[in-house]
């Protein structure tokens, strides 16, 4: 059976396959990790299995960054990448938001693989937990945008081709994109000083360690 023609599930195991076992340091201390590693193996798998694949990569893609369209995203992006400023013991974040910049941090958060997706999807504190450490001195995946593309390139000789972005739009209705200006979140995206209210430990231990890395 194509893939094409698989249930949901199916489609959703296949793209986190792809993702995780194209990270060679998925085992390993997340020290190691690089990131254009991880994008080049995705690129050189997925050049070897054929279009419906692509297609399905791009779709859950898709789907997974509009699934990180919220409120506790942005503000865990807040958190992890403004400015703040700290006056007797109150945190205060900037709390701008660049519509790319999130759409490239929803990117890095796919990079992580699944477990820790679920995981921060639930509760963004889960991001320190002691489960997980990965360097937030960058937290830009916008290259994940680009896979199936490129692997489709890859595979039939092409260059600068945008067609299985094309296909998911023009014959995918129902799939929003990650860049659709009218999807709206499920709430209000707090900010300021209101962010050490709701997340305490991850506001404190964030902060902690971006001083450091600044100093």
């Amino acid at each position: 059976m194509s893939i094409i023609k698989a249930t949901q599930q199916e489609q959703d195991n296949f793209f986190w396959k792809v993702i995780e076992e194209s990270n060679e340091q998925k085992d390993c201390d997340w020290e190691d990790y690089d990131q254009d590693e991880h994008i080049d193996q995705m690129i050189d798998t997925l050049s070897k299995t054929d279009k419906d694949h692509l297609v399905v990569f791009e779709k859950v893609m898709q789907q997974q960054l509009y699934k990180l369209y919220t409120a506790e995203m942005a503000e865990l992006y807040i958190i992890i990448n403004n400015e703040f400023e700290v006056e007797e013991g109150v945190i205060d974040f900037d709390d701008s938001i660049s519509d790319d910049a999130f759409i490239y941090f929803r990117c890095w958060i796919l990079l992580k693989g699944k477990d820790f997706v679920d995981a921060i999807t639930k509760d963004i504190q889960a991001f320190v937990n002691g489960e997980y450490s990965f360097d937030i001195g960058d937290c830009d995946g916008e290259e994940l945008l680009y896979v199936a593309d490129l692997a489709n390139e890859e595979m039939n000789g092409v260059e600068e081709s945008e067609e299985i972005r094309d296909i998911i739009y023009e014959g995918y209705p129902n799939v929003v994109g990650y860049d659709d200006v009218e999807v709206k979140m499920n709430r209000e995206v707090k900010g300021g000083t209101e962010l050490q209210k709701l997340y305490p430990e991850l506001v404190e231990e964030i902060c902690d360690v971006r001083s450091d890395v600044e100093e």
